[in-house]
């Protein structure tokens, strides 16, 4: 992904590792929950 404004390909270095960060969190926790969810149901039949 290009960006083409000023201040947002200025930050982008900056604000890179933060948003990989956030992803990789939210990536984690949404597959635990969804484990949770299925061992649940399978658990439930």
């Amino acid at each position: 992904m290009r960006a083409t404004y000023p201040l947002i390909r200025a930050l982008s270095p900056v604000l890179r590792p933060v948003f990989e960060y956030n992803h990789t969190w939210c990536m984690t926790r949404g597959e635990r929950d969804l484990l949770r969810e299925l061992s649940a149901i399978t658990l439930a039949r």
